[in-house]
């Protein structure tokens, strides 16, 4: 996972504990209190990692009154928050070319938060710049990793 997150451009930029899913939440939560329009942010992880836990944390703060869903069968769940937020998953999609049939890249071109969850899945979907979050569940415990496109 690592080469594949420096392979398209990214360098780790931290990494945080997180004690149970209370703390993916608040992480969710703080990461949306830096957000802003045009923001891309990509999670990764083996499944029950925290991915879609990450994101009610994140939609949570931006409007309490939207309840983030896995958007595993619909593939993108679009809530209305201010600014909107884009919420993918990938795990279903073959390649870069299903990116298509969902309209992928119209909702980035859109004022608005990406969150894609299983990027991994289909590296071509990045768009260059943003942030990626690895959550890792590996039974010693739940860790995030920052990983952020270079700057410049």
């Amino acid at each position: 996972m690592n080469d594949l997150l420096t392979g398209i451009g990214l360098m780790l930029c931290d990494e945080i504990v997180l004690l149970d899913e209370a703390a993916t939440l608040a992480f969710g939560r703080a990461m949306a209190r830096q957000a802003k329009v045009g923001d891309f942010v990509g999670l990764v992880g083996n499944l029950g990692a925290g991915k879609t836990t990450f994101a009610r944390g994140f939609v949570a703060e931006m409007d309490p009154e939207q309840e983030a869903t896995s958007p595993s069968y619909t593939l993108v769940n679009v809530y209305d928050t201010v600014p909107k937020v884009f919420h993918f998953d990938l795990w279903r999609l073959d390649d870069v070319d299903s990116l298509e049939s969902v309209g992928y890249w119209d909702y980035l071109d859109q004022p608005g938060i990406a969150l894609v969850e299983w990027l991994d899945r289909i590296p071509l979907a990045w768009p260059g710049a943003g942030k990626v979050i690895q959550l890792v569940n590996d039974g010693t415990g739940r860790r995030a990793k920052i990983w952020q496109s270079h700057p410049g």
